[in-house]
This record gives C-alpha cells, structure tokens and sequence, in this order.
C-alpha cells in the first residue's frame, strides 16, 4: 500500500498517517475504499473536483447554518403574528362582552380614568370598584 501511494505522488506524512489510521481499526481498508469510493461519486455527481470536496462541504455546512437561521427567524416572525391574532381575540371576546352589558371600550377607558382620578385624591379605589362592580350586578 506504501509503495502504490507512494508511487501515485503522495507526501510520506500523509501515506504514513493514512497506514497508521488504517492499522488502528477505526476504519478498516474495505471501509476506507468504500469511502474513496463514495468521495468519488459525491464529487462527480456535484461536479465538484475531489481536492475542493472540503471546502464545498464547508460551504454546504455554512448555507446550511444560514438556512436554519433564516428558519428560526421565520418562526419568530409567525409566533410573533400568532400573539397578535390571540390579542385581536381576546380583544373581539371583550367586546363582545362588554356589548353584552351595553358598553363600550371607550367605557373602559372612562372607568380606568375615574379611578385613576380617585387614586390620586387618596380615596380607596378598590371600594370604588366593588361599589361599582355590585351596581352593574344589580342592573
């Protein structure tokens, strides 16, 4: 095996290394050649050359870091619209309830005002609301 790489041009380092990852048994020689051989349809099926095949992966592994990105952009996008439409339903289910009782959310903001209001004269606001509260019961 030394001496067919060493034959081809290869760098003694590199065929030295490749025996000894070989020898380990990590990857046997039946594997090794059926991964030259996968190497070799990947880049002829990409028309990528064997000697850039790292940085095309490289590249595919970036665009695909992009891709996932742009995916968890996107779904921040939709969770952010899925907030707004629970808002708008929750808006529509006040509403309807509010028009239940004859009001308005223009009463609301009235109500709010006026206990605001009273808050700030010191009155107790949360007998004012219970007050307020028992005359809309007795309507």
């Amino acid at each position: 095996m030394y001496n067919f790489f060493r034959g081809s041009g290869a760098k003694e380092n590199e065929i030295e290394s490749f025996i000894t990852n070989n020898n380990s048994g990590y990857i046997t020689p039946g594997k090794a050649l059926d991964l030259v051989n996968q190497i070799y349809e990947i880049t002829k099926s990409q028309s990528v050359p064997p000697d850039q095949l790292p940085d095309y992966v490289r590249q595919k592994l970036e665009e695909k870091q992009r891709i996932e990105q742009e995916i968890h952009q996107a779904n921040g996008v939709l969770e952010s619209k899925n907030v707004a439409i629970e808002a708008i339903n929750q808006y529509l289910k006040l509403s309807e309830e509010l028009d239940k009782h004859g009001l308005s959310a223009q009463d609301i903001d009235k109500l709010l005002n006026l206990l605001l209001n009273a808050k700030g004269y010191q009155f107790d606001v949360k007998k004012i609301a219970g007050k307020l509260r028992g005359y809309t019961t007795a309507r």
